[in-house]
């Protein structure tokens, strides 16, 4: 269910209704493969009504958080469509620009989420002049600095030089001339410098992790102090309806983003001192220890339980961190950690891939971050060739993201994406599996089944897939002996 995995069909026996029998598709992981011949079949028997003797009246219910339901509807002549609100309270959505301006970011021209005014080769390397690598190399010094609590090297920060720092990347005015083609600085206006150059040079396809860091950081932990008017802000929204403790729900692609944002979030200097002042061990009545360190010598996400019984640490400190992974390598006990409830004074941080998208509810949940990003089956028939390509979430997809929050009280979803993003770059709905990968798995499932001809087949589905790709799979099992043409 849900995920990428396949639909299931169950047969739900005699309904009320005298005489009719019910069928339940699940379907909650968008354009599952397995699904679209399911439909073709299912349509099949709703619309079959001559064969002697005549079967019973069937109602077929077909479920889904992020299908494209008026398609469906129309593919089965008109049905009924049922909404069934999930959400139970308001979720706020902030995107990238009012991250970057919480946080007062600056994303370093040097990152991987940046733009190179050089190239996509270029990292750092001595073209454009030693003048502009000391710049950059002092800059990301007093970053450095400043994000470890020094003082003097925030000062030094504020009062950079930025039209110097422009000049010496490449001589351009990044607000007039952005690396970033989706930027236009008309409409960013309202924004300040520092986020309006974060836009002009960001690369929108690449995840950035330092920010993701900086924003768990900055919701578990608060600004800084010497920043009264964003504690106060910070202050106010932590109290709001209970969202000091409740559960942050990160979406990332894959295994090595989760590995990579969980090794920078569990060794930071501020998660490490707060987790290392709960002392002791043991374990909740219900066996789960609330807080798991990352051990890197581990290739299993082995953690490390260091923390008392009722999760309490001294006065007036910051709750415990407690880090856990969710993908499809997590064990059915990892699993249960992510979805239980923490002791007290200690709050849940799951990175998780699109499993917990459907498949999974964390009730939890108040902070939702998303990547806006998955990784997607596709096929080129042309060279015969899979891969699993990084891809955009469509606007179902983030809506049902944002729908993991607000739960339990108002929820937050912080957008790793601009809003133009989500208005003009995110589809309306993935596109159905079925279009974008191999089809010898399909073609057998057809042949097994007794449902031949298979273009015949496939040519009723929701989706027909492309002409090309079933060619190449149909030639791929000649090949291979696994089928033969009949003549």
């Amino acid at each position: 269910r849900g995920g990428g995995e396949e639909g299931r069909w169950e047969r739900m026996g005699r309904t009320g209704d005298k005489g009719k029998e019910m069928s339940e598709v699940s379907e909650e992981g968008e354009g599952v493969l397995k699904m679209e011949p399911l439909s073709s079949l299912t349509s099949s028997l709703t619309s079959s009504s001559t064969s002697p003797p005549p079967p019973p009246p069937l109602k077929l219910v077909l479920m889904s958080a992020t299908v494209d339901a008026e398609r469906f509807s129309s593919y089965f002549n008109g049905c009924k469509v049922l909404m069934a609100e999930g959400r139970t309270f308001p979720v706020e959505r902030v995107f990238l620009p009012d991250i970057y301006e919480m946080l007062s970011y600056e994303l370093d021209p040097e990152s991987p989420a940046a733009v190179s005014p050089y190239g996509a080769g270029y990292r750092g390397g001595m073209r454009g002049g030693g003048a502009r690598e000391e710049m950059v190399r002092a800059r990301r010094q007093l970053m450095n600095m400043a994000g470890s609590g020094d003082r003097s090297a925030s000062m030094s920060l504020a009062t950079w030089d930025d039209d110097a720092l422009d000049a010496a990347t490449g001589g351009r005015d990044l607000l007039s001339s952005p690396l970033n083609p989706y930027y236009v600085d008309e409409d960013h206006r309202h924004l300040s410098r520092s986020t309006r150059l974060n836009l002009a040079r960001l690369k929108e396809d690449v995840i950035d992790l330092n920010l993701l860091l900086k924003l768990i950081l900055h919701l578990h932990f608060g600004p800084k102090r010497d920043d009264p008017k964003a504690l106060k802000e910070w202050e106010k929204r932590r109290g709001e309806e209970g969202r000091d403790l409740g559960a942050i729900l990160v979406f990332l692609p894959g295994m090595h983003e989760i590995s990579a944002l969980m090794d920078r979030l569990a060794n930071h200097p501020r998660v490490v001192d707060a987790n290392s002042r709960m002392a002791g061990g043991g374990f909740s009545s219900s066996g789960w220890s609330g807080n798991y360190n990352y051990n890197q010598n581990s290739s299993h996400h082995n953690y490390q339980r260091n923390f008392q019984r009722d999760g309490r640490g001294p006065p007036n400190t910051p709750p415990q961190l407690a880090i856990i992974p969710l993908h499809s390598l997590v064990s059915p006990e990892e699993q249960q950690r992510a979805l239980e409830l923490p002791p007290p004074g200690v709050r849940k941080v799951v990175l998780s891939t699109n499993v917990a998208e459907t498949s999974l509810t964390i009730p939890d949940v108040v902070h939702v971050i998303d990547s806006g990003r998955l990784r997607e089956k596709r096929y080129d028939p042309l060279h015969g060739s899979s891969s699993l390509d990084l891809a955009w979430i469509s606007k179902a997809a983030a809506r049902q993201r944002a729908g993991r929050a607000g739960r339990v009280c108002p929820g937050v979803v912080w957008c790793g994406f601009t809003e133009n993003c989500f208005d003009f770059r995110m589809r309306a709905f993935q596109v159905p599996e079925i279009m974008r990968v191999s089809l010898e798995e399909v073609v057998l499932q057809i042949l097994a089944m007794g449902r031949g001809p298979v273009p015949e087949f496939l040519a009723k589905l929701v989706d027909p897939p492309p002409a090309a790709a079933l060619e190449a799979s149909m030639a791929s099992l000649l090949q291979m002996g696994v089928i033969r043409l009949v003549a």
